[in-house]
């Protein structure tokens, strides 16, 4: 009875320091907004396009575009927030340009974000909700890149955008 108990605390004691493996989600999650409870801020560095005729060509950018913030909260509703820089595309245009939600899929490959412009109608996704409405595969993510690639069909033509981020 005595090497029972004693197996038996030993087994039972092994598995009270058991920490399960976490999602990909969840790792790509404090990535990309920090430990649950922060936030973390991006700035665009680049977009470029390829729509299948050519080779991939950078997008010129405005420059109200460059200096935006995209803050992402480890949060239980993972709030999104597009803010304005210091330079503004028109000066009566709000401080906070799109705010939403993001999430990524349970494997961590795809990023949604749910975002609504202050300038526009309607829900869509990120990036840009104005102009896009497509998850983005996400290339790269580590503690200071954010590189994600949309790929959609326009009148047949396939077109992939990869945007490119780095931590503020």
């Amino acid at each position: 009875m005595t090497l029972f108990a004693i197996v038996g605390s030993v087994f039972l004691s092994g598995c009270n320091g058991y920490d399960p493996v976490p999602l990909q989600a969840e790792v790509q999650a404090k990535l990309l907004a920090g430990e649950a409870g922060s936030s973390k801020s991006w700035k665009l560095l680049s977009i470029t396009e390829n729509d299948g005729t050519a080779a991939e060509q950078p997008l010129q950018l405005p420059t109200c575009w460059i200096d935006n913030i995209y803050k992402f909260s480890n949060n239980p509703a993972q709030d999104y927030e597009e803010s304005e820089g210091t330079v503004k595309c028109t000066s009566t245009d709000a401080s906070i340009v799109e705010k939403g939600t993001w999430a990524f899929t349970l494997d961590g490959t795809k990023l949604s974000i749910l975002g609504t412009t202050s300038f526009g109608s309607g829900t869509d996704s990120f990036p840009f909700s104005v102009y896009f409405s497509y998850p983005a595969e996400v290339v790269e993510l580590s503690e200071s890149i954010l590189k994600t690639k949309m790929t959609y069909t326009v009148d047949g033509i396939t077109i992939v955008d990869t945007f490119t981020f780095n931590k503020n």
